[in-house]
């Protein structure tokens, strides 16, 4: 199976946006230029024509902009059969209360409103190219957090791998070094965390949510290298003999499997020390 690339997929956005284009001009093109609102959609497009290489997000808005200013020019029966198209792209494609919007403007697929007028399609239409524009925003809230946590993934692995040559994680001779290691694999286990959270969460998650996914993510990293810490604690102090066989304990690689399980769940290392606090007060 060929996977495209990144750049194959700005191709395809491209192309996407082109036909959009296309499909609109030729919709303009029916019409007499020496119209203001035909005249006004003409310049839109040629203005996103423009954009449509460098600046996809703006080229969008002056489509939508052509778009809406052809919606004035159109005869009665074509912004009549608008609204039908919009009925059924907000019923299929349109979630929550900007469909129950557009149904109040419009009707529904199978009932539309026998009153509406023109500035009714026009606002449904305004609406809808509302909710592209918030998805869109969003998918490129989630591209920003997906790209950071990447980044920070590709970091502590690296950081990791160079520690690992300067280091024999197995037996470390100096407190610092398993300190270190710890610290590390709890940060790593915080970064799969997070992936994990965060490709779960789907798209059409509120915009706040996506907005401070940064700052989770360093959080998240701040608690898994503490975490870390606390277990290798518990690990050094012998409180945890009551919660893991000896052959685990004393394993050479017990310390940091303990470390990334903690940076990956924080719960987990809370739940220990509720264990070994119970243990200890009976």
């Amino acid at each position: 199976m060929n996977i495209p690339s990144t750049f194959s997929f700005r191709q395809l956005a491209e192309q996407r946006l082109l036909a959009a284009l296309d499909s609109i001009a030729r919709e303009v093109n029916g019409y007499d230029k020496t119209n203001a609102y035909i005249s006004g959609a003409t310049d839109a497009l040629d203005k996103a024509k423009a954009m449509a290489k460098r600046d996809a997000s703006n080229a969008w808005n002056y489509i939508q902009e052509a778009e809406l200013l052809l919606l004035h020019a159109m005869e009665d029966s074509a912004w009549r059969a608008k609204a039908r198209q919009l009925c059924i792209e907000a019923a299929e494609k349109i979630p929550s209360w900007r469909q129950k919007q557009i149904g109040a403007l419009l009707g529904t697929v199978d009932a539309i409103r026998e009153d509406i007028v023109r500035e009714d399609v026009v606002a449904a239409t305004k609406i809808r190219n509302e909710h592209y524009q918030t998805q869109f925003y969003r998918i490129s809230l989630r591209r920003v957090n997906f790209n950071i946590l990447a980044f920070l993934l590709v970091l502590f692995i690296a950081t990791v791998i160079g520690t690992v040559l300067l280091i024999d994680i197995s037996q470390p001779t100096q407190m610092w070094q398993k300190v270190l290691v710890s610290i590390e694999f709890g940060a790593l286990g915080a970064c799969l965390s997070m992936a994990y959270t965060l490709t779960a969460t789907p798209v059409n998650s509120k915009i706040p949510d996506h907005m401070v996914g940064f700052y989770i993510t360093v959080i998240r990293l701040a608690i898994g290298a503490t975490a870390a810490l606390v277990a290798l604690m518990l690990l050094n102090s012998t409180l945890l003999t009551n919660i893991f066989s000896e052959a685990f304990l004393t394993s050479p690689y017990s310390y940091i499997i303990i470390a990334f399980i903690a940076g990956f769940s924080e719960r987990w290392i809370v739940s220990v020390i509720d264990i070994v606090a119970n243990d200890k007060t009976k």
